[in-house]
């Protein structure tokens, strides 16, 4: 939460350099820069793994995937998104998807607070599957045998 806050702090933008550097969200750029830096090197050392990241590290402007390639000419190269690139995508991902999340969440527990029947129904539901299946639940559990959920 803290540096998702900074980063959309417009204020943020003209602070001083030494106050920025200084902040908790400067330094959780900088830590999560690292683990994204981390996983593009590995990922160009053991191939994709089927995750967005690797989508973005592994595909080109005409949309063919570069590891089908055995070579990449000169003019391949400037096809790909840079590290750069690649990092601000995520940061956009992480922003956008945190938002989205935040506020589906939050409408659905306004609208359950307002309607304790769904409330109460859900929980019953709940309980249900929890006392047939204990803890270890699955989504197809919960697709099948939940529909008031779903």
């Amino acid at each position: 939460q803290n540096w998702l806050g900074g980063f959309l702090d417009y204020l943020f933008l003209f602070a001083p350099r030494f106050i920025v550097k200084s902040s908790k969200t400067y330094r959780a750029k900088l830590y999560l820069t690292a683990m994204m830096q981390k996983k593009i090197d590995d990922l160009e050392q053991n191939g994709p793994d089927g995750s967005t990241l690797s989508g973005m590290v592994f595909a080109t402007v005409d949309g063919e995937n570069i590891v089908q390639n055995d070579i990449l000419s000169d003019s391949d190269q400037h096809k790909r998104l840079t590290r750069n690139q690649i990092i601000d995508n995520v940061f956009l991902l992480i922003a956008a998807g945190s938002e989205t999340s935040s506020n589906t969440l939050t409408n659905i527990m306004y609208m359950m607070g307002k309607n304790r029947s769904v409330w109460e129904a859900l929980i019953a539901e709940q309980k249900k599957i929890v006392a047939i299946h204990g803890s270890k639940l699955t989504k197809e559990i919960l697709d099948h045998e939940c529909p008031y959920l779903m």
